[in-house]
């Protein structure tokens, strides 16, 4: 199983890359166009010009309107069927992001395994996003209710991205996954310190390059 990660930060970049790890995302345009073999997470709110060569699509839009490009689709995109998995297959998408929705017992009934899908095996769900809030700028926040504390993140443009509480865990689910016939899986890191990505890392056997 090839292991990708999603990074938010240069420091998070830089030891994510001295791992063996298949692909690096992240949603920061500056990040990626200065290292330009990360893929970069398009918006789902705001028209965006001289995107990077690859991408981490969410939407049908941004493919057609990117034709030439390399593409990997989000799990945003909430791809949980066989036709769709088709359709981004004819279209030149690498990979496909399953649904988070989607279950080990969904896996084993369903057609999904003869594409080269992606699963989430850890990471903050983004739970909602905004176009902009009048009080909220460029930074990070955290959105307290009587359920936790959610983290919140605003991008220099104003949008405004609202993360589950708690981060996503399915790395016990990895061996099963990989019965299955998974063979790409994904690990996104939002504000993890670089000593909690490599305790993931070792979760997962994701090795450190050879130097």
């Amino acid at each position: 199983m090839k292991i990708s990660v999603f990074v938010s930060n240069e420091e998070q970049y830089q030891f994510a890359k001295r791992y063996d790890v298949d692909c690096i995302y992240s949603s920061s345009l500056k990040l990626c166009r200065c290292h330009t073999e990360v893929y970069y997470l398009t918006s789902r709110v705001k028209e965006e010009q001289d995107l990077p060569k690859r991408l981490l699509v969410q939407d049908f839009g941004t493919i057609y309107k990117e034709k030439g490009k390399s593409f990997i689709s989000n799990y945003t995109l909430n791809v949980a069927n066989s036709w769709t998995c088709e359709l981004l297959v004819k279209l030149g998408v690498q990979k496909i992001g399953l649904s988070v929705e989607i279950d080990l017992s969904s896996l084993k009934c369903s057609s999904l395994l003869k594409y080269p899908v992606e699963v989430v095996l850890y990471g903050r769900v983004e739970d909602m996003i905004l176009k902009r809030h009048p009080e909220m700028r460029d930074g990070d926040y955290e959105l307290e209710s009587r359920n936790g504390k959610y983290p919140v993140k605003v991008d220099a443009d104003g949008t405004v991205h609202i993360y589950h509480k708690k981060p996503m865990d399915r790395i016990s689910e990895l061996q099963d996954l990989k019965n299955l016939g998974i063979r790409f899986a994904r690990l996104d890191f939002l504000d993890e310190t670089v000593e909690e990505m490599k305790k993931i890392f070792v979760k997962c056997g994701v090795q450190e390059k050879l130097a």
